[in-house]
């Protein structure tokens, strides 16, 4: 004896109830249209995100070698070791940046 399954009960972020419904089975129509659906929201909310930590990522990379050629380490008073380590901490917090970025 099979028993049906079981409809889900679906609630928003607030906890507020949507009621119950089934989810189309894999491969129909309907399934594809909301997966489609899916797939768009979620494309258009994290992708604006990932380019501009991108954007920021290379204008940092490029910007700190161009502060320090017009003189930025004079500036600052920092020393040839100093101005490394804050390359080294940026270029440490850039590349895991990049993972998002290129997938």
């Amino acid at each position: 004896m099979t028993r049906s399954p079981t409809p889900r009960k679906l609630e928003n972020e607030h906890g507020h109830d949507l009621g119950s419904a089934e989810l189309p089975k894999p491969g129909t129509p309907e399934r594809l249209e909301a997966e489609r659906k899916l797939v768009r929201k979620l494309d258009s909310r994290l992708l604006p995100t990932v380019v501009v930590i991108y954007i920021m990522n290379y204008i940092d990379r490029n910007g700190i070698t161009t502060a320090r050629l017009k003189g930025m380490q004079q500036d600052l008073g920092i020393s040839d070791i100093q101005y490394a380590t804050v390359i080294a901490v940026l270029y440490a917090s850039y590349c895991p940046g990049q993972i998002p970025s290129n997938m």
